[in-house]
């Protein structure tokens, strides 16, 4: 019983001894470029115990969890192995250490100038949008045209307009709608159309009186979009 006392007392006392890191710098120099220290003294054995520790349950539990003789040795955690010594890994700099970061540019660079190379054509340029077409016009009404931009009736309007004013019966009316020839929708864009297709139903409505039409005859009406004028007759 003494000498199983004694063999589980050597087992526990080798388990609990640390094992030397092999990727240490002091216990492996070699990895790191460096002469391998001078070994150290081993520590001092320890006294053997005056008595035997008398059998019971303790050396009997004691030989019971003793880890066997051919058991592999422990291994350090990962969070031993991390540092400054791990293969001579440095930490990184900040921001400042490091110095300022480069510009980034804000435009496309220049297109390289090569001998013989012919230079990118241009962009396409994008032509500009069309004038709204304006709503449709209702049924019967006849074109009258204008000079762009232009409160003028165009020469053959003449021709147009007295034909229409034959054409009327003693009882109907006629509706006259200018057009603005807007190019946008903002408010001042909008107001300078309905302005000249004012101008151009007023210019139709005067002829048409000319021609021998009542005044209360005629009805003016002007829209933003759309171009020249229109007439027509109402029963």
């Amino acid at each position: 019983q003494g000498l199983v006392a004694d063999r589980a007392n050597a087992q526990y006392e080798a388990s609990t001894t640390p094992i030397p890191d092999p990727s240490s710098r002091r216990t492996s120099p070699g990895l790191f470029g460096a002469a391998s220290p001078t070994p150290a003294s081993p520590p001092p054995a320890s006294p053997p115990p005056a008595s035997p520790p008398p059998a019971g349950p303790s050396a009997s539990f004691a030989a019971a969890n003793a880890p066997p003789p051919d058991a592999p040795p422990p291994v350090a955690p990962p969070s031993a192995l991390a540092g400054d010594a791990v293969l001579g890994q440095q930490p990184q700099g900040s921001v400042a250490q490091m110095g300022a970061l480069p510009n980034l540019p804000t435009a496309p660079p220049a297109p390289a100038n090569l001998p013989g190379a012919s230079p990118p054509p241009p962009p396409p340029v994008r032509p500009p949008p069309a004038p709204p077409a304006g709503a449709p016009r209702p049924a019967g009404s006849v074109p009258v045209p204008f000079a762009p931009g232009t409160a003028t009736p165009a020469p053959e309007a003449a021709a147009l307009l007295h034909t229409i004013a034959v054409q009327r019966k003693a009882t109907a009316g006629i509706v006259v709608v200018g057009n603005g020839e807007a190019a946008g929708s903002d408010p001042a864009t909008q107001q300078a159309a309905l302005t000249l297709a004012r101008l151009r139903a007023q210019a139709i409505a005067r002829a048409l009186i000319a021609e021998g039409v009542p005044a209360d005859a005629v009805v003016t009406d002007a829209q933003a979009e759309g171009r020249g004028a229109a007439v027509r007759l109402v029963n």
